[in-house]
C-alpha cells in the first residue's frame, strides 16, 4: 500500500483495538492489516491515490498492492511497448500479484488499459485495466437514440487508443450513443496530473458543474462512466447533482468480486439474523460521517473508520438493502404469464435481491410466445402498460425474469427512460474482456439449442458472437430434476446442485481453459454459490447483473471519508 499507508498501519497497530464486530472475523488488529484481495497495479508515483483505493474498497473485499518500478503515468499514456526491464517488471507484479492470493487484478490508471493484453497473458485470474470494459453492458441497457457521457483524463489520449478499446472493449470512440468529456480543464485538476491531492470542494464544484454543461448539451445522456480512476470519490456528488446512475472503477471491481461470493440472501442461514441485528456499535454512514469532523485523531480515526467499514460489509450485503431503501432505488422485473413456484435465487423470488423489487406481470406473455421471440399487437400492449406500472412505483432499473425476453429488448428501451437489462448476457463483454483470447467462459442455459435462433439479436444487443471459440455454451436440460423449469413446475434446488455441480466438472475436464461460469437462465442463480465451490472460479448470473445495474444507482458509504485530507498521509 506505500510507506504512507505502512506507516498509518504502523501507528494504528499500538492505537487502535479491534472492534467487537470484527472479532469473530480476525483474532487481531494484525491479522485484520495483514489480510488486507482485489489487488493493484500502482503507479511508482501513485502512492497517495493508491492509499485512495485501498480503502476505499476495503468494505467490499481484501486489497493488495504491488507497485511497478519505472511505470509512471507518463509512460502509461503514452502507450508506448513495455520491454526489456520494464515489461519483465510488469509481468512480475502480475505474478507476485497472484501468487498473495488475488482473485481479481485491476490497476490504478486507466491507461494501463495498453499493457492489459501483456497482463492477461501472466496470469489465469480476470485482469480489468480500465472501467471502460463495462461500457457496453451499460450502452445495451439504453436505447439506440440515447447516450452515455463518459469523464476522462484526457479525450485526445483516449483518440489515439481507439483500436486499442475497439479490440479490447468492443468500443468504437465515434459512436454516436458516446460523449466523451475531457476533466483537464476542471479546477483542481491540475494537482491529479501531478500527482498530488486534490482540493476535494473545488473538483466537486467542477464536476458537477461540468455535467450540467454535459446535459444542457446531450439531453439524452442518461448515464455517466468515470474512466478516470481519480473520480470515483467524486460520483456520489454526480448522482445527487444529475439524477443519473454513475459507473466507475470501483463499480466495476464490486461487479467481479460479487462473482466469487456466496450470495448472502439466501442459501446463509444467518442473513436474517444480520439483517434484524440492531447494533448500538455501527450505523450505515454515521461513523463515516464523524469521521471527517474528527481529524484531531488522525491514525486512531483513520484506522477506525478503515474497520468499521469493514464491518459493515461482512454484515451479508445489509448496507446495499440500508442504502436502497434510504435512497429509494428499487427493481422492476416483467414476469412471463407463467405460474410456478420461485426458488430463492431466482429471479422471481423477491428474497434473491438485497433490495426492494416490484414484479408486474404480462397477460398473454406466456413462455412460448416469448421464446418463439414473436409477439401480437394485444401483448405488445400489455407489455407496455407493465412497464408505465412499474415507472410508477418508482424502479430506477427493469429486468425480467426470462433471457428470452431479449427478443423485446429494444421494444421495452423505447418506451422507458430507464436501463433495461433482460438478459444476463448483457453483462458477457464486460466479463470476456477481463480474460485472454484463449480463454473461454462457460454460459450455463437451460436449453443448449434455445439460444441459437437469437444468434443475430445478441450480436446487435450484447456485442457477443455466439461463434466465439470463447464461449462454451451448457444446456441444463438433462440434469434430474431440472426438467421442472420446461414443465412450469416448482423446482427441487436440493435435487437438481447435485447434477449442476457434476455439470459444471464436467465442462472444466472438456474444457480446461473455461476461467468464469455465466448462468443465462434466470432459474439458475439458486446454484450459483455450489459452483463458486466445486471449481473455485467466478459464477456472474442474473443476480450479481442486477446488482451491477442497482450499485450505480447507489451511494458508496466507504467514499464519505475525506481522503484529501493530510491525516491519511502520516
Amino acid at each position: 500500500m506505500g510507506c504512507c499507508a505502512s506507516a498509518a498501519t504502523s501507528a494504528a497497530s499500538a492505537a487502535v483495538q479491534l472492534p467487537s464486530s470484527l472479532v469473530s472475523y480476525f483474532p487481531s488488529i494484525e491479522d485484520f492489516l495483514k489480510n488486507s484481495k482485489v489487488c493493484f497495479l500502482e503507479l511508482p508515483s501513485a502512492v497517495a491515490y493508491a492509499l485512495q483505493v485501498s480503502v476505499a474498497v476495503v468494505g467490499i473485499c481484501r486489497v493488495k498492492h504491488r507497485v511497478v518500478a519505472g511505470l509512471t503515468p507518463e509512460k502509461c499514456q503514452s502507450g508506448e511497448p513495455l520491454t526489456g526491464d520494464l515489461e519483465a517488471a510488469f509481468r512480475k507484479g502480475i505474478t507476485d500479484l497472484h501468487a498473495k492470493g488475488a482473485c481479481v487484478i485491476t490497476g490504478d490508471t486507466g491507461f494501463m488499459m495498453w499493457y492489459q493484453a501483456m497482463a492477461r497473458e501472466s496470469t489465469k485470474l480476470p485482469v480489468i485495466l480500465s472501467s471502460l470494459a463495462c461500457l457496453p453492458t451499460i450502452t445495451c441497457s439504453y436505447s439506440k437514440e440515447e447516450q452515455v457521457a463518459i469523464f476522462t483524463t484526457s479525450v485526445k489520449t483516449l483518440e489515439r487508443m481507439e483500436g486499442l478499446l475497439r479490440a479490447e472493449c468492443g468500443v468504437s470512440i465515434h459512436d454516436t450513443r458516446y460523449v466523451f468529456v475531457g476533466i483537464d480543464e476542471i479546477p483542481g485538476f491540475e494537482s491529479i496530473a501531478l500527482g498530488q491531492h486534490a482540493e476535494s470542494r473545488t473538483m466537486e464544484a467542477g464536476l458537477c458543474q461540468k455535467a450540467a454543461e454535459v446535459l444542457e448539451q446531450h439531453p439524452k445522456v442518461r448515464a455517466f462512466l468515470l474512466e478516470c480512476n481519480e473520480l470515483p470519490r467524486y460520483a456520489d456528488a454526480l448522482r445527487r447533482a444529475t439524477g443519473r446512475p454513475v459507473f466507475d472503477a470501483m463499480k466495476l471491481c464490486d461487479f467481479y468480486i460479487d462473482s466469487l461470493l456466496d450470495n448472502p440472501r439466501f442459501g446463509i442461514k444467518d442473513w436474517d439474523d444480520a439483517l434484524n441485528k440492531k447494533s448500538a456499535e455501527f450505523d450505515f454512514g454515521q461513523s463515516l460521517s464523524a469521521a471527517t469532523q474528527l481529524i484531531t485523531k488522525p491514525v486512531l480515526l483513520a484506522r477506525d473508520v478503515a474497520l468499521q467499514v469493514y464491518a459493515a460489509s461482512m454484515q451479508h450485503a445489509v448496507s446495499m438493502m440500508v442504502r436502497s431503501r434510504r435512497q429509494g432505488i428499487k427493481l422492476g422485473v416483467v414476469r412471463l404469464d407463467y405460474h410456478y413456484e420461485p426458488a430463492p435465487g431466482d429471479v422471481d423470488h423477491p428474497g434473491s435481491y438485497a433490495y426492494e423489487v416490484h414484479y408486474q406481470m404480462v397477460p398473454g406473455l406466456t413462455f412460448e410466445l416469448c421464446q418463439s421471440g414473436k409477439m401480437t399487437q394485444e401483448v405488445e400492449v400489455e407489455l407496455l402498460k407493465a412497464i408505465g406500472a412499474l415507472e410508477s412505483k418508482g424502479v430506477s432499473v427493469i429486468t425480467g425474469d426470462c433471457g428470452f425476453m431479449m427478443w423485446y429488448q429494444e421494444l421495452v428501451r423505447t418506451s422507458t427512460r430507464l436501463p433495461v437489462i433482460m438478459s444476463s448476457l448483457a453483462t458477457l463483454p464486460a466479463i470476456t474482456s477481463s480474460f485472454h483470447k484463449g480463454e473461454q467462459v462457460a454460459i450455463f442455459t437451460a436449453n443448449g439449442k434455445s439460444l441459437l435462433p437469437m444468434e443475430e439479436l445478441i450480436k446487435a444487443e450484447c456485442a457477443v458472437d455466439l461463434k466465439d471459440e470463447r464461449y462454451v455454451f451448457v444446456g441444463c436440460e438433462d440434469i434430474p430434476g431440472f426438467e421442472a423449469v420446461a414443465l412450469g413446475e416448482k423446482v427441487d434446488v436440493r435435487k437438481v446442485t447435485p447434477g449442476m455441480v457434476k455439470k459444471a466438472q464436467d465442462v472444466l475436464r472438456d474444457h480446461p481453459k473455461v476461467r468464469a461460469f455465466l448462468m443465462e437462465c434466470t432459474e439458475l442463480p439458486p446454484y450459483s454459490d455450489a459452483v463458486r465451490h466445486a471449481t473455485g472460479l467466478p459464477v456472474f448470473d442474473a443476480i450479481t447483473a442486477c446488482d451491477f445495474y442497482i450499485s450505480s444507482h447507489l451511494d458508496n458509504v466507504k467514499m464519505a471519508v475525506d481522503l484529501s485530507n493530510p491525516f491519511w498521509l502520516v
